[in-house]
């Protein structure tokens, strides 16, 4: 089974235009498995942030140029409107994975920065890629995907995953799976004379430094949640008590919590 998988992907990567999604896919499988490749994937969001703020101490020169770009975007699809084509699979796949990737980085107790920056990043990549297709000779001889659904296939995406994430979807139902490991490892911590285990992962979240709050409550690191504070779960069946990080309250006896501690 394992050899026909990697059969598969080997297959896809042969295909010039399956090579980005699958690249793209793998790289946020990566950054789901290591949750501290938050700090490698954030360096590059800042090396970013440094352009972005060199281009807006250029003052109106910049802001001319945001506002000049759709427009020219516009008019340059107009005139090249003859050789759109429509969104091939590989396009949609891309779409499914940055999608993916967007629900993914909101699904913690605070912002997972390295998920949210592939997927933005990957978006602006897919963008610019897309335009440098149309402009290039490749599209006057590329074969028409049939079915005008394809069109609407990336802006529902974007929708959808503005929806779920205007209302936490992906966060609650995160929490709602791994809600009976969490309350399993409750139990247990309450029946093993106030020993506390040192688990790697608890449901669908990793684990890190579970500490004893209060008289029976404790709480835990999530790795990757957050950029420059420490956030993650607190079970707290006494309430929160008065100390150094904040409580949000979630579930029951479940709150999330942060520091709020500058790295």
């Amino acid at each position: 089974m394992h050899s026909t998988s990697v059969a598969r992907v080997r297959r896809l990567l042969l295909v010039g235009g399956y090579r980005g999604p699958v690249l793209l896919a793998v790289l946020v499988l990566f950054v789901a498995a290591v949750p501290r490749a938050t700090g490698i994937i954030a360096f590059g969001g800042a090396v970013v942030a440094v352009f972005a703020v060199a281009l807006g101490a250029l003052g109106w020169i910049a802001a001319l140029t945001a506002a000049a770009m759709p427009v020219a975007a516009a008019t340059a699809l107009w005139r090249r409107r003859g050789r759109l084509r429509r969104p091939g699979n590989s396009v949609l796949a891309g779409c499914a994975v940055l999608t993916a990737a967007a629900l993914l980085a909101f699904s913690l107790p605070a912002a997972d920065w390295a998920m949210a920056f592939v997927a933005i990043g990957g978006g602006a990549a897919t963008v610019v890629l897309w335009f440098g297709w149309l402009f290039s000779d490749a599209p006057a001889a590329a074969v028409r995907p049939s079915g005008d659904w394809r069109w609407a296939v990336p802006p529902l995406l974007l929708a959808a995953t503005a929806v779920l994430l205007h209302f936490q979807v992906p966060q609650q139902a995160r929490f709602a799976l791994a809600r009976p490991a969490l309350s399993a490892f409750a139990d247990r911590v309450a029946t093993d004379d106030g020993r506390l285990p040192q688990p790697s992962f608890l449901g669908t979240y990793p684990v890190e430094d579970v500490t004893a709050v209060g008289g029976r409550g404790f709480r835990f690191t999530v790795p990757g949640s957050g950029l420059f504070e420490h956030t993650g779960f607190a079970y707290l069946p006494d309430g929160p008590p008065e100390d150094e990080v904040s409580y949000t309250h979630r579930s029951g006896p479940w709150y999330t919590w942060s520091d709020h501690e500058d790295l």
